[in-house]
């Protein structure tokens, strides 16, 4: 066991708090081993590299990255999500990019707040459907979503935000392909 009863928890970690107002804290966690760029008791300014996160890949770090695990939520509830990605490896690298982007936010580079809007509704819709599949394993509350028109109020906010993710997870415009739009009687 590691001497820091916390690391096997949080890997190499630090917790913070902003010296100025709100003076949030904050936690930066899991980052590369002899990475870490601040010591206990450094005020860092705003912007400054805390350390590298540490990743997922093969030959870094044995074990499963953010996507792998949206991946096996999306699986698991084997939804159709329309529109917002063309499958589930898609939409799991879109939605571990968006979290990534925004919880590593000292990177500098936050997604677009259409993209986090999207993201955060999927993901909470996903909670909740794998609450549906806890309760319900033989998926019959979980049949009337596998189909479409699925999830109907997330279909309308992705149409209106008007961005999807492609099979890379990248976030690309959404163009609505085909309208269905009848003619008034009279």
């Amino acid at each position: 066991m590691h001497p820091d009863q916390l690391y096997d928890s949080y890997g190499n970690y630090i917790f913070g708090q902003m010296t100025e107002a709100p003076y949030l804290v904050f936690e930066f966690h899991e980052a590369q081993d002899h990475s870490l760029l601040v010591k206990t008791g450094d005020v860092a300014e705003k912007g400054t590299p805390l350390g590298k996160p540490r990743t997922y890949k093969p030959g870094k770090k044995p074990g499963p990255s953010t996507s792998t695990y949206f991946y096996r939520c999306l699986a698991v509830v084997n939804i159709y999500w329309g529109d917002i990605a063309p499958n589930c490896v898609g939409l799991a690298r879109g939605l571990a990019k968006t979290y990534n982007a925004t919880k590593r936010y000292n990177n500098g580079q936050y997604p677009e707040p259409e993209v986090i809007v999207l993201a955060s509704k999927v993901m909470e819709y996903l909670v909740r459907l794998i609450a549906l599949h806890l309760v319900d394993t033989k998926g019959n509350l979980l049949d009337s979503f596998r189909k479409e028109p699925g999830l109907l109020r997330i279909s309308a906010l992705h149409r209106h935000l008007a961005v999807s993710f492609d099979e890379n997870g990248t976030v690309v415009p959404y163009v609505v392909s085909s309208v269905n739009e009848q003619e008034p009687e009279g």
